[in-house]
């Protein structure tokens, strides 16, 4: 079924942002503006208004990796990757490196993949959740069909890997698909023809919805090798996709990303696109495996955007340790006037010394509180003293705590 119109969304107020926009800014200060502009579109209700400022511990502290990056801890992260461009920046660049070990791991097996795009016409009065739905329910649909089962069996295709985008353009949402597919080589005659199947089971699918797939936006060929195939299917918020800003790309429209920006410049329709957006792929699965793909190999299984986000940080932070600590109201101060990227750059550049003399140049008072030395965490024991604990034993006294906690009760 096609709709024939556009559910009309709240018009929201957006002031201008260019007061926020600096003359030059580096890559990691354009993803925390643009997450603030997602803020200020979503609402305080959303899961992004907190991200990257709210405190989630006692303190927030400023920790350096192995390879001189500085980045905060104690603060909550919202691993949203549709609607956070800096959570999505760094969940794509994991999950590069997932894909990026299962394809070189097939690759060592004498195999090859493939990389598809399957797209479908679509008009300026399409409405963006019903697309993106739709699109979903005929991968579905293709992977279930009679001829795609006879396809797998006879070119010897073990499995694939599915990603989802979306941009919009001049004839509205455009939500695509891009596949590798796993198989053995082809020959240039089988590659075409695996390609002509997988495109015509693909246009009898959509048509049964009312819709008609778009040759021009379909494609298959050899990818050439493990990078170029994870960037294919994982590049969704990286930190080229996000680089491209408010450049437009012609056909093939502006990605959410472009949307925030413009929508910083003033351009409050683009505003309304990226919340409809939102809404429309809440709950959407970015990368999708075939079942047991990756367990073929020995490796383990996807992990969760969460803990993709949470737990690969911790020990690049632990090996360079802590650089810098701040109490909740000098925290907040930072947050409020806008230095919690200039911090972490000044970290990087001159560690506690460097954050100190930035702090000064604003007429904020330096912390008290400095880290502990050879990094490690003071956690309270009983009311005489302090027990000094290294990374590897708090869980444990958390867990005595806890246990205690409950003998009392």
């Amino acid at each position: 079924m096609r709709l024939e119109q556009v559910p009309s969304i709240e018009t929201q107020i957006i002031p201008p942002l260019s007061e926020d926009i600096p003359t030059s800014e580096t890559a990691r200060g354009r993803r925390n503006r643009l997450r603030r502009t997602a803020a200020k579109l979503l609402g305080e209700e959303h899961r992004t208004a907190k991200c990257g400022h709210a405190p989630c511990g006692p303190q927030v502290t400023v920790h350096q990796k192995s390879n001189g990056r500085c980045g905060y801890r104690g603060v909550y992260t919202c691993c949203s990757i549709w609607a956070c461009p800096e959570c999505a920046s760094k969940i794509s660049a994991r999950r590069s490196t997932e894909v990026g070990e299962l394809i070189k791991a097939h690759s060592k097996a004498g195999q090859s993949s493939y990389m598809a795009t399957l797209t479908m016409r679509h008009g300026l009065g399409d409405n963006c959740e019903h697309l993106r739905k739709t699109v979903a329910w005929a991968w579905d649909q293709l992977l279930r069909s009679g001829a795609m089962r006879r396809l797998r069996d006879q070119y010897n295709i073990i499995g694939y890997i599915r990603s989802m985008e979306v941009t919009h353009g001049q004839n509205g949402w455009h939500p695509h698909i891009h596949v590798l597919f796993m198989a053995r080589n082809f020959s240039s005659a089988e590659l075409t023809a695996v390609a002509d199947s997988i495109f015509d089971r693909w246009k009898k699918v959509l048509k049964r919805k009312g819709y008609e797939a778009c040759r021009l936006g379909f494609d298959f060929q050899r990818a050439k090798n493990a990078d170029v195939a994870a960037q294919y299917v994982a590049k969704w918020g990286a930190g080229t996709e996000i680089a491209k800003g408010s450049e437009k790309l012609g056909k093939a429209g502006r990605s959410p990303w472009q949307l925030l920006d413009d929508c910083g410049h003033g351009d409050k329709w683009a505003g309304n696109l990226f919340v409809e957006y939102v809404k429309a792929f809440h709950g959407a699965r970015h990368l999708t495996y075939a079942r047991g793909i990756r367990e073929l190999y020995g490796l383990r299984g996807p992990v969760a955007d969460e803990q993709l986000e949470l737990d690969d940080d911790l020990p690049e932070y632990d090996e360079g340790g802590e650089v810098y600590r701040f109490q909740h109201g000098l925290w907040w101060r930072l947050v409020r006037e806008k230095l919690t990227i200039q911090v972490l750059e000044a970290g990087e550049a001159g560690g506690t010394k460097a954050i100190d003399q930035l702090l000064d140049r604003h007429g904020i008072a330096p912390s008290q509180n400095k880290p502990p030395p050879h990094n490690v965490y003071r956690t309270p024991k009983t009311a005489r003293g302090v027990k000094v604990l290294n990374n590897g034993g708090i869980k444990l006294e958390m867990r005595h705590i806890a246990n205690e906690y409950r003998r009392s009760k």
